[in-house]
């Protein structure tokens, strides 16, 4: 009898922590709401800033931002890429589409091969607008208008030569019929 009162007791207890656990995912969440920016990185043990990185021309961090939204969704956004994906609370941070973020001293710390990216908030908002959403789009469009551009570079200026071929002997009548039609009338005023 004691044995199977401990066992109800052991599993009344796991089901505590279990409940406990799935509860806590709203539970301190809304020190994380709202718009984070990336700020700095952490480079080989050295602090650069956004534009310091920038100036020695790398922008992989340009423009990154994560928007954190109640209720487990967070878009991400980076020069290359965005995408809407799940969050939860872990202990010493979040995680993001299976990525860490450590909090600490009211920042987000992701750490991307061996370097860090360190996100400030910079806005209680969790709102996702139009302009964001067309500026991916336009990027996209962007992207796949140059890739198109240096894959049918050779058949475009191809294509070109060909029309400029077929449209050469047309052009000469039309210069010819031209001509003749000048010689006409100066033959008639006479």
């Amino acid at each position: 009898m004691k044995t199977k009162r401990y066992s109800v007791l052991a599993l009344l207890f796991a089901m505590l922590i279990l409940v406990s656990a799935c509860g806590s995912k709203e539970k301190g969440g809304k020190r994380y709401y709202g718009t984070w920016k990336a700020t700095q990185a952490e480079v080989e043990g050295s602090i650069f800033t956004v534009e310091e990185l920038e100036a020695v021309g790398d922008n992989s961090i340009s423009d990154s931002y994560i928007i954190i939204k109640e209720g487990g969704k967070a878009y991400l956004r980076d020069p290359y890429d965005s995408e809407l994906t799940d969050w939860t609370i872990e202990e010493g941070g979040i995680n993001i589409a299976g990525q860490h973020l450590e909090y600490k001293d009211r920042t987000l710390s992701l750490i991307l091969d061996d370097n860090k990216i360190i996100f400030e908030k910079v806005s209680p908002s969790q709102a996702l607008t139009k302009s964001e959403a067309k500026s991916d789009d336009m990027e996209k469009k962007t992207e796949e208008a140059a890739s198109s551009k240096t894959g049918k570079k050779t058949d475009a200026s191809d294509a070109e030569k060909e029309t400029a071929k077929s449209e050469k002997p047309q052009k000469d009548k039309d210069e010819e019929t031209k001509t003749e039609e000048v010689k006409t009338e100066e033959a008639e005023s006479d």
